[in-house]
């Protein structure tokens, strides 16, 4: 769907990083989808297809695992991504990455 706002599944249980960063990607006109447990993550990922997942490090193995299989990008929010314009550029090279391998 090239030309349309990609789709970021934000995965994160703590309220305030999640608000705030589902803030900052729709501010960069990114579509955001967050929700606040990884257990609803995995119910909902299949039917939302979303371009990246963007969860904790700590909560990354059961959504790359549900993720895998359709090819959606994982980005995983480390101490080296807390700079939100490191998290930025991990998801656009991620979503790249992943279109033009379709």
């Amino acid at each position: 769907m090239l030309g349309l706002a990609p789709l970021v599944f934000l995965v994160d249980e703590d309220p305030t990083s999640g608000d705030l960063g589902a803030t900052l990607l729709a501010t960069l006109r990114f579509a955001v989808a967050r929700v606040n447990s990884v257990a609803h993550a995995v119910t909902v990922i299949s039917t939302l297809l979303p371009d990246v997942v963007v969860a904790r490090a700590r909560d990354v193995s059961p959504l790359q695992r549900t993720a895998w299989p359709s090819g959606v990008p994982v980005v995983t929010v480390t101490a080296g991504l807390r700079e939100p314009t490191a998290l930025i550029h991990a998801i656009r090279t991620a979503v790249r990455t992943a279109r033009s391998q379709e």
